[in-house]
C-alpha cells in the first residue's frame, strides 16, 4: 500500500490542501482501512476498482462511484479493498465546500455525491486513466480545478474563521473570533455553514479531535491528560468522549493499533 501527497501549484493553494495518490497493490489484499471524519472536501477518481464503504455503527455497505464527492464526515467510516486498486484524490480547502458546483456545501455533509448527479460528464476521469505518467495526471487534475475556480472567490469570514480554529482549536479564541467581526452570529453562522458543511461550534470540535489525532501519533512522551488538555479538551473524560464519537474508538485504543494505520489516519487528519 503507498499514499502520497503532492503541494498543489500556488494559484491553487488558497482552494486546494494537497493531491493525494492511494494504491492497494495485489500483495496488500484483503486490506480494509478505518478513516476518521479528516476535515474537507474531497474530489476522489478510483482509477482502479473502487473499495466498498461502510460507515460504522451502520448496517449497510456500498461501492463506491466512480468518481466523487465526498462532503464533511460526522462519523468514521470503513473502506474495503477485495482487489488492488489505485485512486487519486483531491482535498480542498475546509472553507470552499461550495465552489466547485455551486452548492451550499450542507447539502454534501455525510453524503457521497456522484460527480456526474451534479456535474455533465466532462471525461476527467477518463483523461486521468489514460494519463502517460504522474507529471501528466497531476497536470490534468491542475487545469480541470483551475478551469472549475477561475471565476470563484472564497468567503473571507468563512475562511478567516476556519483558518483560526484550525492554528488554535480553543474555545474562548473561537468566540473572541465570532464577536470582533461586525455581523449577526446568525448570519456569520449561515455564512460558514454554507462554505464549510458544518456549524462552527462542530468544526471547532473537528478541529480539535484532529489535533489529538496528531498528538497522539507525534508526542508519545506525553501522557494522554496533557494530550487532551493541549488539543482544547476541558479534561480527560472530554476527551475521551469527543475522541470515541469521531475515531470509533478510544484514545488509548488508537494507540494499540498498528503503525500503518496510525500514520495512514494522521496524514488526513493533519491541519493546515
Amino acid at each position: 500500500m503507498e499514499f502520497k501527497k503532492i503541494i498543489p501549484s500556488p494559484a491553487l493553494q488558497p482552494y486546494v490542501r494537497y493531491y493525494w495518490l492511494f494504491d492497494v497493490r495485489e500483495d496488500d489484499i484483503p486490506f480494509s482501512q478505518l478513516l476518521f471524519p479528516f476535515g474537507s472536501f474531497e474530489l476522489i477518481f478510483n482509477l482502479l476498482n473502487a473499495p466498498q464503504m461502510k460507515m460504522i455503527n451502520e448496517q449497510s455497505a456500498f461501492i463506491q462511484p466512480d468518481s466523487l464527492y465526498p462532503g464533511q464526515f460526522t462519523k468514521p467510516f470503513v473502506l474495503n479493498f477485495t482487489q488492488s486498486a489505485k485512486c487519486i484524490g483531491v482535498s480542498l480547502q475546509p472553507w470552499v465546500g461550495n465552489l466547485l458546483f455551486n452548492i451550499p456545501a450542507q447539502e454534501f455533509t455525510d453524503k457521497i455525491t456522484h460527480i456526474e448527479s451534479v456535474e455533465n460528464k466532462n471525461g476527467l476521469r477518463e483523461r486521468l486513466i489514460n494519463a502517460k505518467s504522474e507529471t501528466d495526471l497531476l497536470a490534468q487534475l491542475e487545469q480541470h480545478l483551475t478551469d472549475k475556480l477561475r471565476n470563484y472567490q472564497t468567503d473571507i469570514v468563512s475562511s478567516h474563521i476556519a483558518r483560526t480554529i484550525i492554528s488554535n482549536p480553543a474555545t474562548q479564541e473561537f468566540k473572541n473570533i465570532v464577536s470582533s467581526i461586525g455581523f449577526t452570529r446568525r448570519r456569520i453562522e449561515q455564512r460558514f455553514l454554507e462554505t464549510t458543511g458544518l456549524p462552527m461550534g462542530f468544526f471547532l470540535r473537528k478541529i480539535r479531535f484532529q489535533k489529538a489525532v496528531n498528538l497522539l501519533r507525534f508526542e508519545n512522551n506525553l501522557s494522554l491528560t496533557h494530550i487532551g488538555l493541549d488539543a482544547g479538551y476541558y479534561d480527560q473524560a472530554h476527551f475521551i468522549r469527543e475522541f470515541k464519537e469521531f475515531a470509533g474508538l478510544t484514545p488509548s485504543e488508537f494507540l494499540k493499533q498498528n503503525s500503518e494505520m496510525k500514520s495512514f489516519a494522521s496524514e488526513l487528519t493533519m491541519a493546515l
